[in-house]
């Protein structure tokens, strides 16, 4: 019950409390025209490929390829692809598990949203991907740090009332039996009271970094993606 209460604790604060930041891509901000980008990052160091409308250059001692998404003349995204290809799942399950430790040790991105789990040795890659259609996918939010995440304030009073107003005994029993486990127990909880409290409007949710396994041929690299969710496409053209 503790750990809920620490969870929806968190949630709750920084609902409260977020802030105006924009997601940055080497210290750019994601946002503005695609010209100013490119500008930007031939600055540090990229090259600017015109026939293909791609820059290259190096990222966290990668050679990688980078693009940039725009919608409506404004840049939302950037998309960093490995230059070149791993062809075993030894390596991609190595640097797969590495790029989570950076992130999970970097102070400048948060994982409380997340669920990131971590390629077991024993894992057949190429058979996940194929046969159970597996994604390998982890993201953080930026712009949160575990320092500013330790220092939130303890209000456990207010959360157990929350609870006890919103649930009756025996709606949790109720919803207990429903979840599969005690994890999707708690999340079921988690998201209710995520929405009570307008949590997924606020900015914790427009600066998002993730990152992907892609394979092709049984060669395998990463992509990772810089988004900033307030420029993104919304379906406005639909």
């Amino acid at each position: 019950m503790r750990k809920l209460i620490f969870t929806f604790l968190v949630f709750l604060t920084l609902s409260m409390n977020a802030q105006d930041y924009t997601v940055r891509f080497l210290g750019i901000p994601v946002d503005g025209t695609k010209k100013e980008m490119i500008s930007k990052l031939k600055k540090k160091g990229f090259k600017y490929d015109r026939t293909h409308d791609l820059l290259e250059g190096q990222f966290n001692n990668r050679e990688v390829i980078v693009s940039i998404n725009t919608y409506k003349e404004k840049v939302w995204r950037i998309v960093v692809m490995d230059k070149y290809v791993l062809n075993d799942e030894v390596n991609i399950r190595i640097r797969y598990n590495q790029l989570i430790d950076q992130f999970e040790n970097n102070a400048k991105y948060s994982s409380i949203l997340y669920d990131n789990k971590k390629i077991e040795d024993t894992e057949d890659i190429s058979y996940e991907i194929h046969v159970n259609n597996k994604r390998y996918q982890a993201t953080f939010t930026q712009g949160y740090s575990k320092d500013e995440i330790a220092q939130l304030y303890n209000d456990e009073e207010y959360l157990k009332k929350w609870i006890t107003n919103e649930y009756s005994e025996n709606e949790l029993d109720s919803l207990r039996i429903k979840s599969d486990n005690e994890e999707d127990y708690e999340e079921r909880i988690k998201w209710r009271f995520a929405i009570e409290h307008s949590f997924l409007n606020t900015e914790l949710y427009n600066n998002t970094v993730w990152f992907i396994i892609g394979e092709q041929n049984s060669d395998y690299y990463i992509v990772m993606y810089y988004e900033n969710d307030k420029n993104e496409p919304k379906g406005e053209d639909l």
